[in-house]
């Protein structure tokens, strides 16, 4: 496999974050959008996770944050890890707005939202739409264009051959499980996490996720840029990144860094960290570097 499939490769599945859907999780509403647990009292923060992920990817976060003070709203969305899917035209923009709604219905004042990979993306939609909603966004290791991570020069016209010969959905019924195997998986999802513990874990969550679901998201994904309305975002973000899945293939930790300020530039109220050895899952790999983040970002916010 030549290295630039590889990498293409590494980022597909980089992509592919995975956790455990709990079953005390209780549908909102009537979009079916998302599951929501709720744990804690104060301060609202929404935990999106990222592409075939439920919400319990937080727990280890969840746990090591003072829920006297915090009231965490953790999503798990629709079609992944177990959730049953949605048939929607465009399924970051269906998220999204259920979310917008979700804060409005619940009259939530000024929540905070984390989101991790597509997750983060999703965040990013919301605080370009309506930052009058949120407090502050934290962003796990997302890219506002997907693509550009691997080709600077990447626009969504010359993405869109490539995502609808890989992520072609429209003839796919939802309820189909994701069609690779685990002997497909497994040898890639060391790009996910340094925790060899997770693996099976990752595997067998991924297996539980929508088909159709999955192929739109990851369409969108490759065919959604979101840089130049990053302007549009009037409210403080902090970007947590990694680089060390790609450190045979030429990237260094501070080409990536210089990735992400690039990727970011359009930000007006902007804090970047990129770990020095973390992969895909930093809330798994790095806590303590991870919370010290969090933390401080969040202090930092309720004293604005």
């Amino acid at each position: 496999m030549k290295a630039n499939e590889y990498i293409i490769k590494l980022l597909l599945v980089t992509v592919l974050i995975i956790g455990t859907i709990s079953s005390s999780s209780q549908l909102y509403g009537q979009s079916n959008s998302f599951n929501i647990r709720k744990i804690g009292h104060g301060t609202p923060i929404i935990l999106i996770p990222g592409y075939a992920s439920t919400g319990t990817i937080w727990n280890e976060t969840i746990a090591d944050l003072d829920t006297s003070q915090f009231e965490c709203h953790v999503l798990s969305l629709a079609g992944f890890g177990g959730v049953e899917g949605i048939k929607t035209e465009s399924y970051l923009k269906r998220i999204a707005g259920g979310i917008e709604k979700y804060v409005e219905k619940n009259k939530l004042e000024k929540p905070v939202l984390i989101g991790h990979s597509l997750g983060g993306l999703i965040a990013l939609i919301i605080g370009s739409e309506r930052s009058d909603l949120l407090s502050s966004i934290i962003v796990v290791d997302t890219w506002p264009f997907t693509p550009a991570a691997i080709d600077p020069k990447a626009t969504i016209e010359n993405q869109k051959p490539f995502a609808e010969s890989y992520f072609s959905y429209d003839t796919i019924p939802l309820g189909i499980s994701y069609s690779q195997s685990e002997g497909d998986l497994k040898p890639y999802l060391t790009v996910l996490t340094g925790k060899a513990e997770k693996i099976d874990l990752l595997v067998e969550m991924t297996l539980k996720s929508d088909e159709r679901t999955c192929k739109q998201a990851m369409y969108e994904m490759f065919t959604v840029d979101t840089r130049d309305k990053l302007n549009n975002i009037s409210i403080p973000v902090l970007i947590l990144g990694t680089w060390f899945a790609y450190r045979n293939y030429g990237i260094t930790h501070a080409s990536m860094s210089n990735a992400f300020h690039e990727q970011y530039s359009n930000l007006q109220d902007k804090e970047i960290y990129v770990h020095s050895d973390a992969r895909h899952f930093i809330m798994w790999d790095a806590p303590d570097w991870f919370q010290y983040h969090l933390t401080k970002f969040l202090s930092k916010d309720s004293l604005d």
